[in-house]
């Protein structure tokens, strides 16, 4: 692992070395991330969630990257081979197994400890841990507000860290969040 914070230091220092526009690099990456995380959750089925999820975890990579931030980084890796094995539970008999959940946890419990750099750390760790449960569940509400835990961790993890875009990200999706389960509750009722 010592490699890969290396590495990330390397790339870095080398981008950094583009002065303000390392800068615009890194916010234009976080400001794409919030669009598709915020727009995530206001996706009506939960396939579709999870699909916009990813799209926002592969942008969120390379924000955390750019930033030198290897263990969220590894987090939202996780989070996108996770979401992409609880998309199949609804079809395989393989995915529907309770082992899936515990295995990603147990390996975001392992990327964690290999990464770990001080407290902050745990942030990024609690909010993924929270996003496993959620995303495991095929109960559209209990997976959004699951998820209002979730993005409190980040923002915890935002602040710790002071990651302004990051922040606003957190912040935007957790109204998005809870929007979206004032709509479900409104539909559910409009339903009956």
């Amino acid at each position: 692992m010592e490699f890969l914070n290396e590495l990330s230091k390397i790339i870095v220092q080398g981008l950094s070395s583009l002065g303000v526009w390392y800068d615009i690099l890194v916010n234009f990456f976080g400001v794409i991330a919030i669009i598709l995380l915020v727009m995530s959750f206001q996706m009506k089925s939960r396939i579709k969630l999870l699909l916009v999820f990813i799209l926002s975890q592969s942008t969120w990579i390379i924000y955390f990257v750019l930033q030198g931030d290897l263990a969220s980084g590894i987090m939202c890796t996780i989070a996108i081979i996770m979401s992409l094995i609880f998309m199949q539970r609804e079809k395989h008999k393989w995915a529907n197994s309770i082992f899936w959940l515990f295995f990603f946890v147990a390996l975001m419990l392992t990327c964690s400890i290999l990464t770990f750099k001080d407290w902050r750390d745990l942030f990024p760790l609690l909010g993924n841990v929270l996003t496993a449960i959620s995303f495991f569940t095929l109960n559209d509400k209990l997976l959004r507000t699951i998820n209002i835990g979730t993005y409190l961790c980040w923002m915890g993890n935002s602040i710790s860290k002071l990651y302004i875009v990051a922040l606003i990200s957190d912040t935007l999706t957790l109204i998005s969040v809870i929007v979206s389960l004032i709509r479900l509750k409104k539909q559910t009722q409009t339903e009956k």
